[in-house]
Parts: structure tokens; sequence; C-alpha cells
């Protein structure tokens, strides 16, 4: 069953007796519960993996600068010329 987010989803459990509506009750939110938090998980890994690829992108680029400035930056001389 796939019910949008932020919506009700109205499931009847019928039983004979009380305990076995309530344990079927107990079986649709867990499952449902736990159908919304795989998702949210997914959403997240990949999230990070973009947030990751990112970084190691800036990372190559901050040493491609680093190196550029080190190989133009003047050395200098200490003592007598």
């Amino acid at each position: 069953m796939t019910v949008p987010a932020n919506t009700r989803a109205d499931h009847h459990v019928r039983g004979r007796l009380r305990q076995a509506a309530q344990a079927g009750s107990h079986a649709f939110a867990t499952a449902y519960l736990q159908n919304r938090q795989n998702s949210a998980q997914a959403d997240l890994t990949e999230q990070i993996s973009a947030l990751d690829a990112k970084v190691k992108g800036y990372a190559g680029t901050l040493s491609q600068l680093s190196n550029k400035l080190a190989s133009s930056a003047p050395t200098t001389r200490t003592g007598p010329s």
C-alpha cells in the first residue's frame, strides 16, 4: 500500500476478537512506519552521496589552486647575495 506523505490512510481491520483487530492494526502501522523510515533513509543517503561528490570536487580544485600558487610564488633569499 502506498500513501503519499502528509496524508491519512484509512485502514479497517476486522477481527472476531479485539486483540486480533489490535494486532492487525499494529502490524499495519509498523509496516507503514518502516516504509516511511526506509524512504527517508534512501533520500538522505542520496543527498549525502551528492554532497560527498561536491566536496571531492572542491578538494580537487583547491589542491590544483594550491599547487599553482606554490609554483608561481617568488622564492625568497636569506643572507647575502
